[in-house]
């Protein structure tokens, strides 16, 4: 797995990503027209940005994780989610989007061929959720408990990611990436508070 970062040399923004082809996704990032901030201010100026990448035999995204979990909600990077195998994880289209997300796909239906094939391939096979238990869940409103300890030491239980993020100020992906890698922050307003799933 390659993993890179990309700095701007005038305002010390970065981003930081991980591929298997760097040159490609290079130019991805270059070419992409998603309205991501990352990608608005590389194409603005793409001279001033400088990319380094570190290559290793490891297929995850291991090291990219780790930056991420020290880096992650600072000012100047310009990564939408603390999780690297989810790089839009958390975030949320706004009323228009959805909009013209439904306004496309309204009154669209599969044809008779299509969904054909799709009974084909499902035929006898079950849901692979159904009858699945979720540990570490409340089966009731299936959401997963957090607990924060503080700096203090004191150890609190919020019934959800989402109630713990609120009461403490926190970003919800941001919570979410150190209770599920078990990291607590390095640094930043959250340093000496820890976040894990109960």
């Amino acid at each position: 797995m390659i993993t890179y970062t990309a700095t701007n040399t005038r305002t010390g923004q970065f981003y930081i990503g991980s591929t298997n082809n760097f040159k490609k996704r290079q130019q991805e990032h270059l070419s992409s027209k998603a309205p991501f901030p990352f990608q608005r201010a590389l194409q603005k100026n793409p001279d001033e940005w400088e990319w380094e990448f570190v290559e290793d035999d490891r297929e995850d995204r291991e090291l990219e994780q780790f930056l991420l979990d020290l880096f992650f909600g600072e000012n100047l990077c310009l990564n939408l989610s603390a999780d690297a195998t989810s790089p839009v994880k958390g975030r949320k289209h706004t009323p228009e989007t959805k909009a013209k997300i439904g306004a496309k796909h309204k009154g669209k239906s599969y044809g008779p061929e299509t969904r054909g094939k799709i009974s084909r391939a499902r035929k006898g096979k079950p849901s692979p959720l159904r009858g699945r238990k979720f540990p570490g869940r409340d089966q009731a409103s299936n959401r997963r408990k957090v607990e924060v300890t503080f700096p203090s030491g004191e150890k609190k239980v919020f019934p959800s990611g989402k109630e713990a993020a609120t009461n403490i100020g926190c970003c919800l992906s941001s919570l979410r990436g150190w209770a599920k890698s078990g990291r607590a922050p390095r640094h930043g307003a959250f340093f000496g508070f820890s976040f894990r799933y109960v």
